[in-house]
């Protein structure tokens, strides 16, 4: 696959996770919900691969991936064992078909160890030789990709420019590091997001739960920055209400 086809095909899918899933991006949720999601989308630009999450391979030919020196990376790893958030290659190829390795953020940075792994994993003089290597970066208000080949990103982070442009218009999430957000617009930010709390305390859980349910389901591109801000802080109580309930069961 050409590096363009393949930029295309992951812009396709951060799309999708915006447009149908900005609640997992916006909310605490685990990460694994957004890499699972973003893999979904992923699949049927490549047909004749898999798009695994977190694979790791066991039988007795098999054992899991390993990247010598990546135990150094991080206090309290032990191993060169590696399990990365997704992969797109054909399995039980031998590493013969290795297209493309991903590591997922969410509402932070590729740390020192997803960067050793995506460099890893790509290089030419490395065990795997994945074509091509992805951190993606998501959040509230934009999305980063951070592309890695033969071992070595290139250049500057890829920014989803229809994401920035239609939810920084918004005024609402954080805004990007290094990015030169004035004061005023993250007082913005900080204004609807107080907004939007007021409006929905002592909100009964039912109502909440209506409530999001109705913007949940309407597009993205439809939602005016008070609603957009609205269901971001909706889905953080829905969460917590959700996880004081397990508690309590437990």
């Amino acid at each position: 696959m050409e590096l363009d086809d393949f930029l295309k095909a992951t812009e396709d899918a951060v799309r999708s996770v915006y447009e149908t899933d900005i609640d997992l991006v916006g909310s605490k949720a685990n990460g694994r919900a957004i890499t699972h999601r973003f893999a979904v989308y992923l699949e049927p630009s490549f047909p004749d691969m898999n798009v695994d999450c977190e694979y790791n391979p066991s039988g007795e030919e098999l054992s899991p991936k390993q990247l010598p020196g990546i135990e150094k990376c991080k206090e309290g790893k032990e191993t060169d064992w590696i399990i990365p958030d997704i992969l797109i290659h054909v399995r039980k190829s031998e590493d013969e078909d290795n297209l493309a390795v991903f590591e997922i953020k969410s509402g932070s940075e590729l740390d020192e160890c997803d960067r050793l792994k995506l460099m890893g994993m790509t290089s030419e003089s490395g065990p795997f030789k994945y074509d091509f290597g992805l951190g993606v970066e998501f959040y509230p208000d934009h999305c980063d990709r951070l592309l890695f080949i033969d071992g070595k990103q290139q250049g500057e982070p890829i920014r989803s420019g229809w994401a920035s442009e239609r939810l920084s218009s918004a005024g609402v999430g954080r805004p990007a590091s290094g990015s030169g957000a004035t004061m005023e617009e993250r007082a913005d930010v900080v204004s609807l997001d107080n907004d939007a709390r007021r409006k929905i305390e002592g909100l009964a859980p039912e109502m909440a739960v209506e409530r999001y349910e109705i913007l949940k389901d309407k597009p993205i591109t439809e939602l005016t920055e008070s609603e957009y801000a609205e269901r971001l802080v909706l889905a953080e109580r829905l969460s917590e209400i959700l996880k004081k309930r397990h508690k309590q069961k437990s």
